[in-house]
């Protein structure tokens, strides 16, 4: 059996990150998501953080273009709320931090209906649905496009 007597301590940085990642992810509330996760990524050559994450339930997410405004307003949203923190500036690997350092997952808790979930990497977004075949858990992949191609697509109906 193998066991540590060490511990593990969270530095300043991380504790304001996750406080500041925390309180969007409660704000968000509001717009009808609730937060189900946070976590990021440092670069260890100069410890501080280059990837932020957060991960959202709602209750459903019945269509692409639905899907699409949720997304970039969540993303838009995180982004202003990041750069507009200067606590937490000297612990971010670049300022302004921008999408290619974000991830955000928004899932449905409705089950084969709409979509199960969109989110982004970097600058791709993803929408997602469950597989029709009850026995294949895997979601499948059902469009996906840049985040400028869906900013230029909620601009073109407004």
């Amino acid at each position: 059996m193998l066991s540590s007597c060490s511990s593990f301590a969270i530095s300043d940085g991380e504790m304001c990150i996750n406080k500041t990642m925390a309180r969007f992810a409660k704000k968000m509330q509001s717009e009808g998501i609730n937060p189900s996760g946070i976590g990021g990524g440092i670069d260890h050559t100069n410890g501080k953080h280059n990837n932020l994450e957060l991960v959202f339930m709602t209750s459903n997410i019945p269509d692409i273009e639905s899907a699409r405004k949720l997304i970039i307003k969540t993303i838009d949203k995180f982004l202003m709320e990041v750069n507009s923190n200067e606590e937490i500036r000297p612990f971010l690997v670049e300022h302004p931090f921008t999408i290619k350092h974000i991830s955000i997952g928004i899932l449905s808790e409705s089950k084969r209906s709409g979509l199960s979930c969109v989110s982004n990497y970097k600058n791709e977004l993803t929408y997602r649905q469950d597989n029709p075949d009850l026995n294949n858990l895997q979601s499948m992949d059902v469009h996906s496009e840049t985040y400028e191609e869906a900013v230029r697509i909620l601009s073109s109906q407004n």
